[in-house]
């Protein structure tokens, strides 16, 4: 019989957005490959691929009751099936499925976590909340993989896996660097596809428009800075603060500033920016960071966990700390002003990449799946 594989978590944007290079690993690998998530619009797609779906109705919250439902779908589900391998994604979702494999005795459970809710300057309440939960499903857990250093410590220190459990610190879900390295593209056309002229200084932030992502402290930073004329700022994502953030801009009379929704030419964006930025409050490892890297971009972020990973402060690019506005606007200047610096970074940022490209990380999780046995 053919060995099968189910991938987990909250949403399927996270499988469609990060882990197609696994669904088509363990395809080649001779795996009937099955997908258990909340779908929205993309199980036409999954299932045109070949891939078996099994809608799921999640919450992102751990106390939704939707998740109770979750709960018995997913139970339901492991005992129809026995999975050989089961790899989950995503704190709620991967929280669930580690307590119904356990109940129906799956045989092998994987969760990489995308940044935990403990972390440096975490609320008290996460700490108690949180850890306890990540505790209690770590010993439901064959294989923990982390994704930045300061989760893998956290994990090393206070999570006990199930006997013979396995604890890895991989990069990230992989970057394909050629994507990003484009070649004859005019870079004047596609601004002016944008709305954007062609001596406009980018500066470009993709992901979910929301309080977490904390797009407003630009908006303020942008405020500070009405002189530099030439300063553009594009927003790639959609999100429940999408309509906030409009009213704000046109409240406040901030110009330049240009909501794109979501795009599928992400690497031509990168092109045509000059900084790419992300000013988060948490982050596990944040894609949208490497990608400005592999387009050799100079970054902007803020000083927290998973950033720390990818930037070092004056060297790749500037750290700032949550909230600093007058301190973003000031770096952001510096950048305007020094195309030579702007170049160093974007260098830097070459190489700096190479360890999170999707072939690395593609294959230390060959090494984690071959290692526990999965291929035997």
């Amino acid at each position: 019989m053919r060995k099968t594989f189910l991938i987990v978590a909250s949403v399927e944007a996270h499988i469609f957005g990060f882990h197609l290079p696994v669904l088509a690993y363990f395809r080649e690998k001779g795996f009937d490959v099955h997908i258990a998530t909340k779908f929205d619009k993309r199980q036409n797609f999954f299932e045109s691929q070949g891939y078996l779906c099994h809608p799921i109705p999640f919450s992102r919250s751990p106390f939704a009751f939707d998740n109770m439902r979750a709960l018995r779908t997913l139970t339901d589900l492991f005992r129809s099936m026995r999975f050989n391998a089961i790899h989950t994604h995503t704190p709620a979702a991967s929280f669930l499925c580690r307590w119904a494999a356990q109940r129906t005795k799956q045989p092998y459970v994987a969760y990489t976590a995308h940044g935990f809710h403990v972390y440096q300057g975490a609320p008290t309440i996460n700490r108690l909340l949180y850890g306890t939960l990540e505790r209690l499903a770590a010993r439901r857990t064959d294989v923990l993989i982390t994704i930045n250093r300061e989760d893998a410590e956290w994990a090393k220190k206070r999570l006990h896996l199930k006997k013979d459990g396995l604890m890895v610190y991989i990069p990230g879900v992989g970057i394909d660097l050629d994507r990003y390295r484009l070649s004859q593209f005019n870079g004047s056309e596609f601004k002016k596809s944008i709305g954007l002229p062609e001596n406009a200084f980018v500066i470009s932030v993709v992901g979910e428009l929301n309080e977490n992502k904390n797009q407003s402290m630009l908006f303020e930073s942008m405020e500070r800075l009405r002189d530099t004329q030439l300063l553009h700022l594009i927003l790639v994502g959609e999100g429940p603060m999408e309509e906030t953030y409009r009213r704000r801009v046109r409240q406040r009379g901030i110009g330049n500033i240009h909501f794109l929704g979501f795009r599928d030419d992400v690497p031509k964006i990168l092109a045509v920016s000059d900084v790419v930025a992300l000013t988060s409050k948490r982050e596990g490892l944040p894609r949208c960071i490497m990608e400005g890297m592999a387009a050799g971009k100079p970054i902007l972020g803020t000083n927290i966990r998973g950033i720390r990973d990818l930037v070092v402060d004056s060297e790749n690019g500037f750290l700032v700390e949550v909230g600093d506005t007058a301190q973003l606007a000031e770096k952001i200047r510096l950048l305007f002003k020094d195309a030579t610096l702007r170049l160093q970074m974007g260098e830097a940022n070459l190489e700096r990449i190479k360890p999170y490209a999707l072939s690395a990380v593609m294959a230390a999780l060959d090494k984690v799946y071959t290692q526990t046995g999965l291929f035997e």
